[in-house]
């Protein structure tokens, strides 16, 4: 399992790669990261979340996704594009827990389509 999270202030972007299967403690580290990195940027910023090697969580960590993406609601998140490549898994627990924090995520099948999406006006 690894999280890596990683900001560009010049285009006002977060950036999270989950790889592996997240136990409730490294859910909770990880969901701490991406909250206070978040907390660099400004409103209306971009979030691309690669999942494509993300197993799905237990509802014990699932419930720091929640946390996770309702804090992004909360700091201003504009748009959410999702690389999710052809884990259907993944996904869909990744739909479930954005739909409980109110969030819509757009979805790409890489981290550059991702970007060129967060480029263009919606």
């Amino acid at each position: 399992m690894a999280a890596v999270i990683t900001i560009s202030l010049p285009k006002n972007r977060l950036y999270i790669r989950l790889e592996g299967y997240f136990p409730e403690d490294e859910a909770k580290l990880a969901a701490d990261q991406v909250i206070l990195e978040g907390k660099k940027l400004r409103p209306g910023f971009g979030l691309v979340s690669e999942i494509s090697e993300f197993k799905p969580a237990s509802p014990q960590a699932a419930e720091h996704i929640v946390r996770t993406q309702r804090a992004m609601k909360e700091l201003g998140l504009g748009r959410m594009v999702r690389v999710v490549g052809g884990n259907a898994m993944g996904k869909m627990q990744m739909q479930r827990t954005a739909s409980q924090a109110g969030l819509e995520a757009e979805y790409a099948a890489t981290r550059e389509e991702a970007d060129r999406m967060l480029d263009q006006p919606k």
